[in-house]
């Protein structure tokens, strides 16, 4: 009695499976090369120019503001004694209370509009070439403001000189916000500091001499002399 044994035939891949297999390594490797290498690299540049576009925001919005009110008043009123020596250095503190109240509410009127509109980033910025800068489709960065910009006065009295005192009053300005591009979210703070007076006085300062009115510790901070 003969007997027969069928072999079974091996099912042959298909090329065009091959092909799909093939497409799906090589779309999971670009996109671990695009999480890891350029990606970071995308958001270190939003990250820069966000601050950067911040800063300006800051700066013409608290310098607009400085020049509609203190066109023909001065920051600081200093008075002398008849031998010339300050007796008393005051802060226009009407002034200054309502110069914080306009910057701080349009800085956070533009933060607003720019989370709205976002900001979009070129991808060949990402080649760190000029020639690329150009190329390649627009990266979208998206912007959440925190909270509201906190304001603080800064004055700094120091020696600048024989007889001579330097002052110095700047308006500090933080705002934080959350900086977001395709997978990557992260929160920065951006701090300005926009110069309001710089002046170089001849005389003696008292210590009693510095009168900031009703700021005091907690909204104008003041460095002592040098």
């Amino acid at each position: 009695m003969e007997y027969y044994t069928c072999k079974k035939k091996r099912r042959k891949i298909k090329p065009w499976m091959l092909i799909i297999l093939l497409m799906i390594l090589i779309i999971n490797l670009a996109f671990m090369i695009f999480d890891k290498k350029v990606m970071p690299n995308v958001f270190e540049i939003a990250k820069l120019t966000m601050k950067n576009k911040t800063t300006q925001l800051i700066s013409d919005v608290s310098m607009e503001a400085y020049n509609e009110l203190f066109i023909r008043e001065s920051v600081l009123d200093i008075s002398t004694d008849k031998e010339g020596n300050i007796n008393m250095i005051k802060a226009n503190t009407m002034k200054l209370n309502k110069l914080n109240a306009i910057i701080s509410k349009k800085c956070n009127e533009a933060l607003d509009k720019m989370r709205s509109e976002g900001i979009k980033i070129p991808f060949g910025w990402v080649t760190n070439s000029s020639i690329y800068y150009e190329f390649g489709p627009d990266i979208k960065v998206n912007v959440d403001p925190i909270g509201n910009v906190s304001t603080k006065f800064v004055a700094n009295f120091e020696s600048a000189g024989i007889n001579q005192t330097r002052y110095t009053v700047s308006l500090e300005v933080e705002a934080k916000l959350n900086v977001q591009v395709p997978l990557y979210m992260e929160e920065i703070s951006v701090k300005t500091e926009v110069p309001l007076a710089d002046a170089i006085t001849v005389g003696k300062i008292p210590n009693t001499a510095i009168d900031l009115g009703s700021f005091g510790k907690e909204n104008f901070q003041a460095i002592g002399k040098n």
